[in-house]
């Protein structure tokens, strides 16, 4: 018996049905942000006579937090040379032969035959304490303080899990110091989308010595009428003015479509939906038509 002529049609339209409808579907899941360190921006001039001489604040002060990373524009204004450390050793400004190595350092700028501007970043990965910067050129008038405050950091694992709707999933919270000494207290929030859907920490408050660690389970409970999709859960780090947070994705499967409709708009539905019905009832008709063409 002869093949249908139709058969290669009817399985590249299904394919493309396919493809083209689950990337419509795939645009519509939340995506997990990700959590990057902080970044602080810093800007000084270079006179031989102060770090931003010209200004009300001369020889600032730098406040980072341990595990910061610092991203600097420094700029020569008065035709000098200049080139900026901080003294992590505390052996003085003018020593660079520990430099970059253990004291933080630019390359040289301004002078002759130097560019007048350059960009310097490095992470802050020396303890929490008062240091000093210096421009190791001018380090008698050209120096400030560099100070690192004590930090905390928070991650979740796994950053994902898959339940059926009415399970749980559990979750690990972890807490590292960062020079970081007290207590932190834990919370959690879930998205208004997620109906039925609860999040508890325990213990909800983890006390941290300075370099030290601590844990806390995540339990993510859902219920049967929990919508299907995908939601992110915050879990948010506080021990008075430092705050960070930790997220993990659950994805709930057998849930109710109501879920769906309230993760997308009306219009996203039906033009998802269409993407897939069109080409089906396209494949449908010209597979009846090709028989009835057969059979006459």
């Amino acid at each position: 018996m002869t093949k249908p002529r139709y058969a290669p049609i009817v399985a590249l339209a299904l394919l493309i049905a396919i493809l083209g409808g689950g990337s419509l579907f795939s645009a519509l899941l939340p995506v997990v942000p990700r959590v990057h360190a902080a970044t602080d921006s810093v800007f000084l001039k270079g006179y031989f006579q102060a770090w931003n001489f010209t200004s009300t604040n001369m020889n600032p002060t730098i406040t980072v937090h341990q595990g910061d990373t610092v991203s600097l524009t420094l700029q020569s204004l008065d035709g000098s040379t200049h080139q900026f450390l901080v003294d992590v050793d505390r052996d003085g400004g003018s020593l660079t032969d520990d430099c970059p190595s253990i004291d933080p350092c630019s390359s040289l700028f301004g002078g002759t035959g130097l560019p007048a501007m350059t960009h310097y970043n490095f992470p802050v990965n020396f303890a929490a304490g008062n240091y000093t910067y210096y421009c190791t050129v001018h380090f008698t008038s050209m120096l400030g303080t560099f100070q690192v405050l004590p930090d905390f950091s928070i991650s979740a694992s796994p950053t994902a899990a898959g339940v059926v709707a009415g399970g749980s999933s559990n979750f690990s919270v972890s807490l590292a110091s960062l020079g970081f000494s007290g207590t932190v207290g834990l919370t959690s929030s879930v998205p208004s989308a997620a109906t039925g859907v609860t999040a508890s920490l325990t213990p909800s408050s983890i006390p941290l010595t300075s370099g030290g660690t601590g844990s806390s389970v995540l339990k993510v409970s859902t219920s049967v009428s929990s919508p299907s999709g995908s939601f992110f859960i915050t879990v948010t780090g506080t021990a008075g003015q430092l705050s960070h947070t930790a997220g993990v994705m659950i994805t709930i499967t057998g849930g109710v479509l109501g879920g769906l409709a309230q993760a997308a708009s009306t219009l996203q539905l039906v033009l998802a939906w269409a993407w897939v019905a069109v080409p089906l009832v396209a494949i449908l008709i010209l597979s009846v038509a090709f028989t009835r063409r057969r059979k006459t």
